[in-house]
């Protein structure tokens, strides 16, 4: 990321900090270039917080959520970033901030809570917004909201409607043949877009077949093309053609 960053603004400031995260002085000001490696962005505007229990952050959260966007009609979602961060050394801290800073909001403003999407990990609607929360290892934390028109026009190809940019892909711990089958389902999510029933599907290089399990489960109609055999289990499964042959042919 820091290569990339170099080569589109030579004259910028780009360093790491602490916290594994990289740091830059580009300005927001026109719209932003498609970097690669860049799995999320947090503005330098970001507003600052120190504090030290979790009920004084959900609260202090709280207050900023309902100033920034307390006159907001439409959907919205919130992140909450920790790498490094000791005051949330794991998931189900971070669960218990979603769950008090949810219910500081509903208890202050319970109209915008309806609206409230959690931390959906899904495509983003035309009018959402994105509430981000970072949090670095010396219990400070950044807070920043990305508006719709921000999001849609300077930084659109660098807001990630997923927490940290990361995708989540649970792992089938059945039958598959291989793991090759989490690089569709993470493209599937990214992209929006799922096979579906009764779909024609076309795997070229298919062998052993973990994406072509993954279509026939959902009862698509599938044709591999590969020089190497599939799995047995796979290639039992109904609804299958399978081609011996060079699939770029």
């Amino acid at each position: 990321l820091i290569k990339e960053i170099k080569h589109h603004f030579p004259n910028a400031f780009v360093g790491k900090t602490t916290t594994g995260l990289v740091k830059t002085n580009i300005a927001c000001d026109s719209v932003f270039p498609s970097f690669a490696f860049s799995k999320q962005i947090i503005p330098v505007t970001s507003v600052l917080m120190e504090l030290g229990s979790i009920l004084a952050w959900s609260q202090s959260l709280g207050k900023e959520i309902i100033s920034a966007i307390g006159n907001h009609k439409g959907p919205w979602r919130m992140h909450i970033l920790l790498p490094q961060a000791p005051i949330l050394p794991s998931n189900e801290g971070r669960g218990t901030l979603y769950y008090y800073i949810s219910q500081y909001v509903r208890d202050n403003k319970a109209s915008l809570l309806r609206q409230f999407k959690g931390h959906a990990e899904d495509s983003m609607e035309k009018d959402e917004i994105l509430v981000q929360i970072l949090f670095s290892k010396n219990k400070q934390a950044l807070f920043y909201v990305i508006n719709p028109t921000t999001r849609l026009s300077l930084l659109q190809k660098l807001v990630s409607p997923f927490p940290g940019g990361v995708v989540k892909v649970h792992r089938d711990k059945t039958d598959s043949p291989s793991t090759a089958y989490l690089k569709l389902l993470e493209a599937e999510q990214r992209l929006g877009y799922k096979i579906r029933k009764d779909q024609t599907v076309v795997d070229l290089g298919g062998a052993p077949g973990s994406w072509s399990r993954i279509a026939l489960l959902r009862h698509a109609k599938v044709t591999t093309v590969d020089w190497a055999p599939l799995d047995t289990k796979v290639s039992l499964m109904q609804g299958l053609k399978y081609i011996k042959g060079d699939a770029f042919e």
